[in-house]
């Protein structure tokens, strides 16, 4: 019964380690129950040990037998306390490294991406382990396997003439093999992006839900279906049914308008959405998601009539969504199950016993 229950235990955690080491604790209990047995039936003639030991206890005296069972009892015991306190140390690291944190989420992240820095948003690690800044225009001609305008070559060969004749030489099939290799680990790498949720928006009480705006630049928003737009030219898939657009008209900017994304969580409990409004200037959301390609769009240079600009976006599918306090690294709630959801969940109600 013992031995089933540590089974249950700890084999979900290490399970070669746990049954291991649950075998090696069937052993020491079996043998002490043995032994216990042995001594309480002292009185017996020497058959009765034999039983329990065997051919080992031939020749052997009723003193040493005895005492024999004595040592053996002793030393069980200490190797039983000894095996139970590693049981209990195993039980206490896997606890704690099971715990869901900020820095667990991210380790295995390979990319990072900061809307709020305007000139390089995006950071991976190189092969040395360091973080290398690069900008969304670049990782968009990474995705393309632009090598003129990832490599910054555009002043090298500035005249589709030098181009043609760069792509016959043997430094561009190199560089060709280069970022082919570079774009196979952007795109089978996990991303991660922060959104703070400094100064917005309180908790709904009567939806049980946060609302919070994501606001981003007006040449910003990604016109390819399916995408939302989280700023710095990320665009990531996201259900609709979270995410609303808005576009509010104002007189504070020379645009006449802002627009924005509401992001609606799925139903969280009071005492949750207290600890986030409590920190909210801590808060983020975190964005676990996957590069999938690049897209350029034409946008209207605003203030500029008749003009438009090439915008590149890089695209990307989320595969997680938290609500993490940055400071302590505190994960407040893991909201990753909207993305299968095609319509937002209600609170749950309380059915009257009748």
């Amino acid at each position: 019964m013992i031995s089933h229950i540590i089974a249950k235990l700890f084999v979900p955690l290490h399970r070669r380690l746990c049954l291991t080491l649950v075998r090696i604790a069937k052993f020491q209990i079996r043998v002490y129950m043995e032994a216990q047995t042995a001594v309480h039936t002292s009185g017996l003639p020497i058959c009765a040990y034999r039983r329990v030991f065997g051919d080992t206890l031939r020749g052997v005296t009723d003193g040493a037998v005895h005492l024999s069972l004595y040592i053996l009892t002793r030393k069980n015991i200490a190797n039983m306390k000894k095996i139970l306190f590693l049981l209990i140390s195993i039980f206490l690291a896997n606890y704690a490294y099971s715990q869901t944190t900020l820095k667990s989420l991210t380790k295995d992240c390979f990319i990072s991406f900061s809307p709020e820095n305007r000139l390089e948003e995006f950071k991976f690690r190189d092969e040395y382990g360091e973080w290398v800044e690069c900008s969304t225009a670049n990782m968009a001609a990474l995705l393309r396997k632009d090598v003129i305008v990832y490599y910054g070559l555009e002043d090298k060969y500035d005249t589709p003439l030098k181009i043609s004749a760069y792509k016959k030489t043997d430094d561009y099939q190199d560089m060709i093999e280069r970022i082919g290799e570079e774009y196979n680990v952007m795109t089978q790498s996990k991303s991660y992006m922060l959104y703070s949720l400094a100064h917005n928006n309180p908790y709904d009480m009567a939806k049980h839900c946060f609302n919070f705006k994501i606001i981003f630049d007006n040449i910003a928003k990604c016109s390819t279906p399916n995408y939302i737009s989280f700023g710095g030219g990320l665009a990531l898939t996201f259900p609709s049914a979270y995410m609303t657009y808005k576009k509010v008209a104002t007189n504070e900017n020379s645009y006449g308008f802002w627009q924005y994304n509401i992001l609606r969580t799925p139903v969280i409990s009071e005492e949750t959405a207290l600890k986030i409004e409590e920190n909210l200037n801590n808060s983020s959301i975190l964005i676990i998601f996957k590069i999938q390609k690049s897209n350029i769009e034409n946008k209207p240079i605003l203030g500029v009539s008749g003009y438009t600009m090439e915008v590149p976006f890089v695209l990307g599918k989320t595969i997680g969504v938290y609500i993490v306090n940055t400071a302590t690294g505190e994960v407040y709630a893991d909201i990753s199950n909207i993305l299968t959801q095609t319509t937002p969940n209600k609170k749950p109600t309380t059915q009257r016993r009748r």
